[in-house]
Parts: C-alpha cells; structure tokens; sequence
C-alpha cells in the first residue's frame, strides 16, 4: 500500500479513536473534578463527525472507476446498500435487547421505552432513539443510493456540483426523518472527501506535503481554543479544517504508531458500531468498586478508552476465524 493511502487509514484510526474518547461518558454525567473531560468532548464533537464524512467520501473518490454497463453500477449499489443494511438492522436489535435486558440489573444509559416505539424510533429517526449512533450508517446509505450513478453520469463534474448542493441545502429545515436533516449537513463533507480522493495523489503532493502541517493545525487550534473560552464556532469551520491538518499530519507518522494507527483504520466500522455497548458494559462492572469521582475517573478514561477499541477488534477476529462473511459486514 503506497504511503498516501496509509496516511488515509491513520487517519481513519485517529478519527475513531476520538469517536470511543466522545462515548466515555454519555449525556451529562460528567465525574466530579473530572470537568476536564468535558472540555475534551466538546472540541472533538466539533470536528470528528465532518472528518469522518470526509473520509468516508475519500474512500469512494479513491476507488471508483467508470463502468461499463450501468448494471454494475447497479450491483455496486446493492452491494454497498447491503453493508450498511446488514450491520444496521442487526446491531438495531442487538443493542435494544440488550439494553432491555441490562436495565434489569444496571443503570443503562439512554435507555429504551416501550420495545416496538423503540425499534421504530430506530429505524425511521435513529440520533433520536437508544442507538443514536447508527445514523451514521443510515447517512451513508443515503449517499451510496444516489451518488455511484451521478459519478457514472460525470465522474468530473458530479462531486462539484454534490458540493454546491451541499452549501445550498445548508439554508433548509430538514427532517430527521430517516436522518435526511445529517444527510443534507454532512453532504458537503462527504462531496468535498469525494473531490479529495478523486485528485488525492496532486492533493498530497501540493497542497498537503508532509511538512504543511503546522499551518493547518495552527487555525484548526485556535478554532478550538475560542469555542473553549469564548463561544463554540460553527461545526463546519472546525469540520473543514481539522481534514487538511489531519491528512497532512498523518504522513509524518511511522513506525510503531503508524502501526497502530493504520490497525484502528482498518477496523473502524466494528469499533463504531460496538464501542459504545463495550464502553456501558466495562464501566456497569467497574463502578461497585472503583468511584466515579476525582482521581479515579483517569482510570476509567484509560480502561473505557481500551475496551471501546480493543473488544470490537477482539470480536470482529473471532467472527472471522468462525464466520468469515459475517465478518465482512463490520
């Protein structure tokens, strides 16, 4: 794999390993003496989602490839719709029995209502029920729907216009239903991921050489800082330029974190979809012996941190060893 593409899975890995760092604690249960962490989140919550879109855009940028007949592209779809639908609906279910089950015994975060209000919820508006993280998948969904057959129709000219359709819709008032209102909002991200992955060797030879990243991180910084101590800047602004410092930053990466970095990119999607259930699971265990306040929650932030990332890799390995294609669908 040539060093650019390996600069996009670092990238990636950094990006998810925000995304456990986000779920540590949910809502408001912030540790007492811990109100650091909630700056922490704030700043990430700022920038993680748009930059994963990105990504997520580049992934396809980078990949397509004209088609002969529109049959494949066709097949392309259906594939594509496959795996998110798959993962989708399965972890849907997974997730809410759990937690009716878990409820029984622990306090559960964001916990279920009635079961079949809870499974529609998830279905048709899912940022608003108990697994509001599986719009994600729902989004992506919606792009992969439509937009293999406008790159079929204009590979050059398909991503800018998705862009300019993707500042315009800004102005709307979109319903969440079916998640058409993140939809419209990450739509100029993930567009603008498209065009970076479509010119990604020109992109990284000259407007993001290894050595740039200082000028990048610099305003993405101060972007930060001010949200922190004065008022939060708009997502977008810290959205569109954590993507050039991140992308610049990770080609001067090597060695033993490279290594790391490149593994959490390759397992971004089983982390997504099960960081959350194992981050609930190790802190119910955790929290008869160890407090919730202070010094301790450090532990807590190094345990949680390692059990979002490291069981869904665990997970996903012993799947593959026993069921290689379930595997592909995390």
């Amino acid at each position: 794999m040539s060093r650019r593409l390996v600069a996009l899975d670092m990238t990636k890995g950094t990006a998810i390993f925000l995304v456990v760092v986000g779920h540590i604690v949910s809502r408001n249960d912030i540790a007492p003496g811990a109100e650091w962490y909630a700056d922490l989140r704030a700043a990430i919550y700022l920038f993680h989602m748009p930059l994963f879109m990105a990504l997520s855009g580049m992934a396809l940028g980078i990949s397509w490839r004209h088609r002969a007949h529109l049959a494949e592209v066709g097949g392309l779809v259906a594939q594509r719709l496959r795996q998110f639908a798959v993962p989708f609906l399965a972890f849907a279910l997974i997730i809410l029995v759990g937690k009716f089950l878990a409820q029984q015994w622990v306090q559960v975060n964001n916990p279920p209502g009635e079961f079949f209000h809870s499974l529609n919820l998830i279905l048709l508006t899912p940022i608003q029920s108990s697994s509001g993280f599986l719009w994600y998948l729902q989004v992506l969904a919606t792009y992969y729907l439509v937009m293999p057959w406008l790159l079929q129709a204009s590979q050059r000219w398909a991503p800018w216009a998705l862009l300019l359709l993707g500042v315009l819709v800004q102005a709307g008032d979109w319903t969440p239903w079916l998640s058409l209102d993140l939809s419209a909002e990450y739509l100029p991200f993930f567009a603008g991921g498209l065009l970076l992955g479509q010119h990604w060797p020109w992109v990284q030879a000259h407007m993001l050489p290894q050595r740039s990243w200082p000028l990048w991180l610099l305003p993405l910084a101060a972007v930060l800082i001010y949200s922190d101590i004065a008022s939060p800047l708009p997502k977008w602004l810290a959205g569109a330029l954590s993507i050039p410092c991140m992308l610049s930053l990770h080609q001067n990466i090597s060695g033993t974190l490279q290594r790391w970095l490149t593994t959490l990119g390759k397992y971004t999607l089983a982390i997504y979809l099960m960081n959350t259930a194992f981050i609930g699971l190790t802190k119910a265990a955790l929290k008869p012996f160890v407090p919730w306040e202070g010094a301790w929650f450090n532990v807590y932030f190094v345990v949680l941190c390692l059990a979002g990332l490291l069981l869904p890799m665990a997970v996903k390995q012993a799947i593959a060893r026993v069921r290689p294609a379930w595997a592909n669908y995390l």
